[in-house]
C-alpha cells in the first residue's frame, strides 16, 4: 500500500526492559537473512555482504553479538523466526542474569518448556506471568516500548530495501526508548498505578465492548492488587 519493499525474512527481537530504566540487555535479533551470516567460506559476494553488515553496525553502533543466524548451515529456506524457549536461553546466557532478579512475562510458549519455567532454570529468582486479558496493558513491552520504537522507526527516512540496515536501525530504536522511558512505563503501568488511573488507562480501546471492557478491569485491579477498584468492577459487571 505504501509503495515500500517488504523484507522475505521476518526476525524475532528479544526485549526485556526493567523497572529501573537501566538497559542492561539491550534487545537481540534473531534471524533467517543470509546477509548476516559471518560463519561461511569467502566468496567476493559474501565478503561485500559482511562488509555492508559491519558498515551498518558500525554507522549505528550496534554490537555485532546482538544479532544471532539461526538458520541451518547449508540449505536453509526458513524465512519466519519463531519465539521460543531456545532463543530465551540463548539471551540470557549471553547476557547473565542478576541476582534475586523477578521477571514478569506473559502466557505464551516460549516461557515455558515442558511443563517447567524457562526463566527460572535459567537463574531468576522468581517468574510471574500477566494475566491473559489485560498482559497487554501491564507489560512495559506491549504498552509502550514495541509501539513507540516501531514508530520512529517507520517514519525514518531509512532505506527499508535495505533488509539488513532497517533491521539493525529497528534495534537503534528500541534501545533508544529503553534507555528515556522504560522506566517511566513500569511507573505508569504498574508500580505507581492508583486506582483512579486503570480505566483510563485501558478505557480508550475498550469502551466499544463494554462486557469486555468492564472484564479487563477487574482481572487489571485484581492482578495489582486494588481491591477498592477491584470490587468496584464487580460491583458495575453485575
Amino acid at each position: 500500500m505504501l509503495g515500500a519493499s517488504i523484507s522475505p525474512y521476518t526476525n524475532c527481537i528479544v526485549t526485556v526492559v526493567w523497572a529501573d530504566g537501566m538497559n542492561r540487555t539491550p534487545p537481540m535479533l534473531f534471524t533467517y537473512n543470509p546477509g548476516f551470516r559471518r560463519d561461511r567460506n569467502t566468496t567476493a559476494r559474501r565478503a561485500t555482504l559482511v562488509q555492508h553488515c559491519d558498515d551498518c553496525l558500525k554507522e549505528i553502533g550496534i554490537d555485532v553479538k546482538r544479532i544471532i543466524y539461526v538458520g541451518n548451515n547449508k540449505g536453509e529456506s526458513r524465512s519466519y523466526v519463531t519465539e521460543s524457549p531456545t532463543l530465551l536461553r540463548i539471551f540470557f546466557r549471553h547476557y547473565k542474569v542478576p541476582k534475586r532478579a523477578v521477571i514478569l512475562s506473559d502466557l505464551g510458549g516460549s516461557f515455558i518448556d515442558q511443563g517447567k519455567s524457562v526463566l527460572l532454570d535459567l537463574g531468576f529468582q522468581k517468574h510471574v506471568c500477566y494475566p491473559a486479558a489485560v498482559h497487554q496493558y501491564l507489560s512495559p513491552n506491549d504498552n509502550r516500548l514495541h509501539g513507540t520504537a516501531k514508530k520512529v522507526w517507520r517514519e525514518s527516512d531509512i532505506d527499508y530495501k535495505d533488509f539488513v540496515l532497517s533491521s539493525i536501525f529497528l534495534l537503534h530504536c528500541l534501545d533508544n526508548d529503553i534507555q528515556a522511558q522504560s522506566k517511566m512505563w513500569f511507573d505508569r503501568n504498574m508500580i505507581w498505578l492508583k486506582e483512579s488511573e486503570v480505566e483510563k488507562l485501558i478505557g480508550s480501546v475498550g469502551g466499544k465492548f463494554q462486557k469486555i471492557h468492564k472484564s479487563w478491569l477487574r482481572k487489571y485491579c485484581v492482578w495489582m492488587g486494588l481491591e477498592d477498584q477491584s470490587a468496584t468492577a464487580d460491583n458495575i459487571d453485575d
